[in-house]
């Protein structure tokens, strides 16, 4: 793409961290904007500074983890004039670290919903009319855990590495046809994540952990946003966001056997950095 104006473009996901980002810069760069999430008072803020900004855009609340909602989705934006040009389906959701057998099938389920079948269910609604106009692009936000396995991550990881397989599998499938598809892969990013992660009990515990986590993340969502809509108008196959990610990225390349042992020395650290602050 030469240029991202007057494109129409649905972010999922976007009252709060990078999907909000991702809306107010994609908002200068006069797209159309259709923004989805399940936070109706987060998405009515944004569309309020979106508004504030001088430049348009359209709302609607959705719980991503259910398929029919999706497909209400899908007909009331069809209602509107102009196919969509761009779909990034950022929306997602994790939970604290703890063992697979201490994760309830319901959540584990939950997860998978929100992080890979919406994901693959928007692709659905969404994928037959840019197929239709000959040109489009879908980003799908991944994570650096698509990359790496993480103990005590493992509905988060198991979700992540499907949609960055599902992600290269359809840019494959769709070579030659206009649609490009990218795989997002962040680092950390300085968002509210662990404070609405699910399965914490103890809320000052939780707290503790997302200022670890806070200090840890090397990105902000703004800089992240500008780089996802660089790639994206460039049809990068994958987007690293963070130098983290990149240095994840290259410590898997080259110890792909035994970069686990390093990656647990390094989130125990972070682990008892937060019973100490």
């Amino acid at each position: 793409m030469k240029s991202l104006s007057k494109k129409k473009i649905l972010i999922t996901g976007a009252a709060s961290g990078i999907g909000k980002a991702l809306a107010i810069e994609a908002a200068s760069l006069n797209c159309f904007l259709v923004l989805v999430d399940r936070d109706e008072s987060g998405l009515i803020a944004v569309e309020k500074e979106i508004r504030q900004s001088g430049k348009d855009c359209k709302c609607y609340q959705v719980d991503l983890s259910i398929k029919t909602e999706i497909i209400r989705l899908a007909m009331e934006v069809e209602k509107d004039p102009g196919t969509i040009d761009i779909l990034i389906n950022n929306a997602g959701m994790t939970t604290r670290r703890m063992p697979f057998l201490d994760l309830d099938d319901a959540l584990f389920q939950k997860m998978m919903h929100v992080n890979l079948h919406a994901v693959i269910e928007c692709t659905r609604a969404f994928l037959p009319g840019m197929l239709k106009q000959g040109s489009g692009q879908i980003a799908n936000v991944s994570s650096i855990y698509a990359m790496l396995g993480v103990g005590q991550r493992i509905a988060y990881c198991t979700a992540k590495f499907a949609v960055r397989g599902f992600t290269e599998t359809l840019r494959q499938e769709l070579r030659g046809t206009g649609i490009g598809v990218t795989s997002v892969l962040p680092g950390g990013v300085r968002t509210n994540i662990t404070r609405n992660q699910a399965g914490w009990e103890d809320r000052e515990e939780q707290e503790k952990a997302a200022k670890v986590t806070d200090r840890a993340s090397m990105t902000s969502p703004a800089k992240a946003a500008r780089k996802i809509l660089r790639g994206i108008r460039k049809n990068r196959a994958r987007i690293l966001i963070g130098p983290d990610a990149k240095i994840l990225d290259l410590l898997v390349r080259i110890l792909p056997a035994s970069y686990h042992g390093i990656v647990d020395a390094v989130l125990t650290r972070a682990e008892k950095k937060m019973m100490k602050s």
